[in-house]
């Protein structure tokens, strides 16, 4: 018996950082799923406020115009080469300071070790890994998911924490000959404990960092790690110091002038607002357009859309990940009285992308939400594909009475005329000719480039 405790015991005690490397991506599932029930749940209920006023003045800005077609494909293509310039500039600041490791580094404070004998490419590898690992995760977020990345956040914290509590719960079941198993067990609890309170006082420092600094999360997690591993080599004894200043001056006016001289090469007009409206149906479908629209159009100006449940894995931020550790996700709703910034007055972040926005909204104030922020966006993106959503067609329909039809794109996979005549039995009233000018068809090829281009013509 007490044999097969104690294998049980070793099992569970070994097995603390497996089971914080399978916590990782299991904590990533669970927090976007427990995201979408309760932002689902809140969804059904009623604001409490009945003044849904914004403070700052929508109408003013209802005369947006767009850029042309010929501006718009200038700025689109500098979009392009600003996209491309970032990555370059990143991968190459890696590729420099892995060298600096690699070769001036590693060889004479790591003399004694075998890493010394490794061949040259591998050192400048290991050497720059946070910062590698960050261009991936740069490269990559912005093709996975808009909310760079607040699960992955908790997932790297608390995942290690509970790893460490289960390996605390295994020595608890271990025989014990003095019979104080009781403290291991109450060791267990205060790790998770742990766990829990560790990761909330983590993502509040990042969260007020990351909001004073304008910086991505991502970018923040991996600026702090590549610097802390930075840090540690040049305080190894046996670094020379030439070496050590070279590589803190080249990481520190690397990250500081990399986003000056992008912005300096290709300039981009001022903020160009994009509202991005869609039934709450098929999450696939209309998750994947809209992270492939605000791959690109982020280099260009916000964009803002009603959250909901079908995009919930998309847009699940670092705010909404620490209103939902605290049981308190309804503060970030919109309840008709706390309106959020004019996404008019945005600034870039320090990565050259403005930020994607969601207004969540309570059943009686979506209505408000859409109103305004129709008036105050530049374009308008309305996703018609499988149109039966009752409250899509009102909007449609609030579109095409108010005239903002006119910088609204639709967008559909079906014909022009298919569509056109499906919209007609949707509304249940005849439509004018000139809408089939609004609609726009998904192409074969540069189908996003294309649909971002016409957005931004306004």
């Amino acid at each position: 018996m007490r044999s097969a405790q104690g294998f049980v015991a070793a099992v569970l005690a070994l097995g603390g950082l497996g089971v914080a490397l399978i916590a990782i991506p299991l904590a990533h599932v669970l927090m976007r799923r427990a995201y979408r029930w309760r932002l689902s749940a809140l969804m059904r209920r009623r604001g409490s406020a009945s003044n849904t006023k914004p403070p700052w003045p929508a109408w003013q800005n209802s005369e947006t115009t767009g850029l042309g077609p010929e501006s718009a494909r200038q700025v689109l293509l500098r979009g392009r080469s600003r996209q491309r310039g970032r990555i370059a500039w990143w991968l190459g600041l890696t590729i420099v300071e892995g060298f600096i490791i690699g070769i001036a580094i590693i060889p004479s404070a790591f003399a004694r070790e075998a890493v010394s004998a490794w061949p040259v490419p591998l050192r400048i590898v290991a050497g720059s890994w946070p910062a590698g690992l960050f261009v991936l995760v740069q490269w990559f977020s912005t093709r996975a998911t808009l909310a760079v990345s607040g699960t992955w956040l908790f997932s790297l914290t608390c995942g290690w924490l509970i790893g460490g509590a289960i390996a605390t719960l295994g020595f608890a079941l271990a025989p014990d000959a003095n019979g104080d198993a009781w403290l291991y067990w109450l060791g267990s609890l205060v790790a998770l404990a742990a766990a829990y309170g560790l990761t909330r006082l983590l993502l509040a420092i990042v969260d007020w960092v990351r909001a004073r600094g304008a910086m991505s999360a991502a970018e923040l997690l991996f600026m702090v790690i590549s610097s802390a591993w930075i840090g540690l080599l040049c305080t190894v004894p046996g670094t020379p110091l030439v070496a050590a200043g070279l590589l803190v001056t080249v990481h520190l006016f690397g990250w500081l002038l990399g986003p000056r001289a992008i912005a300096r090469l290709w300039p981009l007009p001022p903020a160009h607002v994009l509202l991005v409206l869609r039934p709450f149906s098929s999450p696939r479908r209309r998750e994947m357009l809209l992270r492939r629209v605000a791959h690109l159009f982020l280099e260009f100006g916000p964009v803002v859309t009603i959250a909901g449940p079908d995009v919930a894995a998309a847009s699940f931020d670092l705010p909404a990940l620490r209103a939902l550790l605290s049981g308190n996700l309804a503060r970030l709703f919109f309840d008709g009285s706390r309106w959020p910034e004019n996404p008019r007055n945005a600034k870039p972040l320090r990565d050259l992308r403005y930020s994607f926005r969601q207004v969540r909204c309570f059943q009686d104030t979506w209505w408000s939400a859409f109103t305004t922020y129709a008036l105050v966006a530049d374009a308008i993106l309305l996703d018609v594909r499988g149109l039966a959503s009752t409250g899509v067609a009102r909007e449609l329909a609030s579109l095409i009475e108010s005239g903002l039809i006119r910088k609204t794109v639709l967008f559909t996979e079906d014909s022009v005329t298919t569509t056109y005549e499906h919209l007609q039995q949707v509304l249940r009233t005849p439509l004018s000719p000139a809408l089939k000018a609004q609609i726009h068809t998904q192409p074969a090829k540069r189908g996003v480039e294309l649909l971002v281009e016409r957005l931004l013509c306004g």
